[in-house]
């Protein structure tokens, strides 16, 4: 496992690297790797910004996802970080786009609504609200290269409490050595 993609998160398919059952992909930072073709869809409504009002940011360490506004089945549960595209809002409900093309409902509830083509600000003490998230994964299965609350890698407590606080930062370990500016080693006498 070279990292976990998140719910919904946009990948572009590589020409000619396929194996059987899987797809070759290109994360938007950049990472090749390989994802069950199972888990991949060619319909992309549920990604394009400018056919949706808001979009949806979870913020907690996940969010259910129902097939109505209230007393639904569950569709699926998604993990922090995850960006959901909204269509209709309500008294505390929002019509989230799935892919596939279908849709689900989503409280508002630990989640940041945002207009479609927005991002997050940071908070205005960032070094609190990012210790504050990477708390939330304090007794998490530690996961090999793991970005969910099922399982996470020190990399991925890291991408996933910057995310949610309007920092972007690499979502591996190697990435996140280069990221940064030096800080000066010294010794006071």
């Amino acid at each position: 496992r070279l990292t976990q993609v998140l719910f919904n998160e946009p990948v572009q398919l590589r020409q000619g690297a396929d194996m059987p059952g899987f797809r070759a992909v290109r994360l938007h930072d950049g990472l090749n790797g390989y994802m069950m073709a199972d888990d991949l869809t060619m319909e992309r409504t549920s990604v394009e910004p400018a056919t949706f009002i808001y979009k949806a940011v979870v913020v907690n360490g996940s969010k259910r996802v129902m097939s109505h506004a209230r007393q639904g089945a569950l569709i699926v549960e998604v993990m922090m970080g995850t960006e959901l595209y909204i269509d209709y809002r309500g008294a505390g409900v929002s019509r989230v786009a799935l892919p596939g093309g279908t849709s689900g409902w989503i409280s508002d509830d630990g989640v940041v609504i945002l207009p479609a083509d927005g991002e997050l600000q940071q908070p205005h003490d960032l070094r609190q609200a990012f210790c504050n998230t990477a708390l939330s994964f304090l007794q998490v299965t530690y996961l090999e290269n793991g970005q969910t609350i099922r399982g996470i890698s020190p990399a991925g407590i890291t991408r996933l409490s910057a995310q949610v606080n309007g920092l972007q930062v690499p979502r591996t370990l190697s990435g996140l050595e280069k990221a940064g500016k030096p800080v000066p080693f010294m010794i006071s006498k």
